[in-house]
């Protein structure tokens, strides 16, 4: 007997079973199951990537209209996206080159400043941003359904835009209080370095958000990374300050955004390019970061809807 016969009989029976206890038969009406699945469920990683970019345009219109959201409710406005990084260059000039004297040595401390503490915010920004996304997204997650990456990217674009504007009033401030004022030719190089942070950003939102998602006391740790990384990046040293101790010089090279600041500092303040090999370098991070990020965050599809 087919399968369909067999459904057939056990509805007869059912009525007639019905029937014999003295209760007036009803219908009973059996659906096709057999293409019902999971209301959250993992495609395969090419499904879900063809599915992410059919979004692209959301996740544009969505990181773009998050973005420049700084200083609203405040008298100044988005004044504050100019005056923030100019009043904490102030204050990290303040302490460490006055009180703690670290700007020894350097022609320009105002601009290595200036360019370690814009672009260190722009690639710690994945961090913080990624931290707890998940849970903060969970009124998007339970009303519609999306490959849930579409948030960590359209957050990356936000970050992208909001970065724009402190990285041109750093590049202002480096240039002009340079002993010698001019425009170096390298600083072409801040566009192509710019995307790389942003990307190594992406790839910090997706890790941080997965991560925190499925242990959100891992948020305090991101908060303690940030602060480490703080002080491993070279915002506000030169590496010249480790010299005879090379396994520090050496945890502080292979540390991306260091990379990032040194080679944001070359293109403007020196006037050159940086090697092939760090910029092979950096275009790894910038490639191997997000794409992992991307592969670690797919595989925790099915449970974003249940994160706490």
């Amino acid at each position: 007997m087919t399968d369909s016969s067999d459904k057939t009989q056990l509805g007869r029976e059912l009525t007639v079973g019905a029937h014999r206890l003295g209760e007036p038969p009803q219908r009973i009406t059996l659906i096709d199951d057999s293409k019902l699945g999971p209301l959250y469920s993992r495609p395969s990683f090419w499904s879900y990537f063809k599915q992410l970019m059919a979004y692209r345009h959301f996740i544009l219109f969505e990181g773009r209209s998050k973005a420049n959201q700084n200083g609203q409710g405040t008298f100044l406005g988005r004044a504050w996206v100019v005056l923030d990084p100019l009043l904490q260059t102030a204050l990290y000039v303040l302490v460490f080159g006055i009180i703690l004297q670290t700007s020894r040595g350097m022609d320009n401390f105002v601009g290595f400043l200036v360019l370690g503490v814009v672009f260190f915010q722009n690639s710690i920004k994945g961090l913080t941003s990624g931290n707890m996304l998940v849970q903060k997204s969970q009124g998007m997650i339970a009303s519609f359904h999306f490959p849930i990456a579409v948030i960590p990217f359209a957050s990356a674009v936000g970050n992208f835009v909001n970065g724009l504007v402190p990285v041109i009033v750093a590049l202002i401030v480096a240039l002009l209080t340079q002993p010698e004022l001019s425009l170096p030719l390298s600083i072409i190089g801040i566009f192509p370095l710019y995307v790389f942070v942003h990307l190594f950003g992406l790839g910090c939102i997706l890790w941080s958000a997965r991560v925190t998602a499925m242990v959100p006391d891992f948020k305090s740790f991101v908060s303690v990374a940030t602060r480490a990384l703080f002080f491993l990046s070279g915002v506000f040293f030169t590496i010249d300050r480790f010299d005879g101790h090379d396994s520090i010089q050496t945890i502080v090279k292979i540390n991306p955004i260091y990379q990032f600041l040194a080679s944001a500092r070359t293109l403007v303040l020196d006037g050159s390019w940086p090697s092939f090999a760090v910029w092979g370098y950096m275009l790894l991070w910038a490639i191997a970061f997000p794409l992992t990020g991307l592969i670690y965050f797919w595989a925790g599809e099915d449970k974003y809807a249940l994160a706490k």
